[in-house]
This record gives structure tokens, sequence and C-alpha cells, in this order.
């Protein structure tokens, strides 16, 4: 949930979850931040090396100047507002009940 709330409040964000959940975000419409951000930490299946990966993505944007991250923020804007208008779109609470259902299926 922590993904959709910077989603609603119009912000980037680096995703550390299992692997491939940036994948599936975009499966299911979203848009994600590369190249601005290093993302392929997403496609490491070792838990130990994806969390060395994202936290080297995550310190490498942050140490990168006020100014070139504000630069970076108004490049990114079509995709913030596209991803807030998906959110916006979906009825969230449905979907997410939906997921939950199928994984508790199966």
């Amino acid at each position: 949930e922590k993904v959709f709330n910077a989603i609603s409040h119009w912000q980037m964000f680096i995703f550390m979850g299992p692997a491939h959940s940036l994948e599936y975000l975009k499966s299911i419409g979203y848009q994600t931040f590369s190249p601005y951000i290093d993302e392929s930490y997403d496609q490491i299946e070792n838990h130990y090396e994806r969390i060395l990966a994202v936290t080297n993505s995550f310190i490498n944007f942050i140490s990168k100047s006020i100014e070139e991250i504000q630069q970076i923020y108004i490049q990114c804007l079509p995709i913030i507002e596209h991803n807030k208008q998906r959110l916006d779109a979906c009825q969230f609470t449905t979907y997410l009940n939906n997921e939950i259902d199928n994984i508790i299926k199966t």
C-alpha cells in the first residue's frame, strides 16, 4: 500500500518488495521511473542482494543535487500524472480485495 500512497500524493517511488514487483505494477497499467531510477533490482531473486541493490539505487538517487532531483521530478510529471489517474480510475479497494481473494484461493 505504500506505493499507492505515494502515487495518491503525486510522489515518485522506489519500491522495495518481492522480485518482479515493478514488473507486476507495469502489468496492471502503472508506470515506473526508469531510467531516472535504476530499477534493475526488481529482477534480483535473492532477497539479500535485492535489498542491497534497491538501497544502492536509493542512495544513488538521493545523492543528486536538489536541482537535479527537481528537474527529474518535472520530467517525470507525465508518469506521476498517469499513475495518479490510473489509481483514481480503478476502484483500488475493490481491486485489492479481488487480488487477496485470488491469492487465498490458490
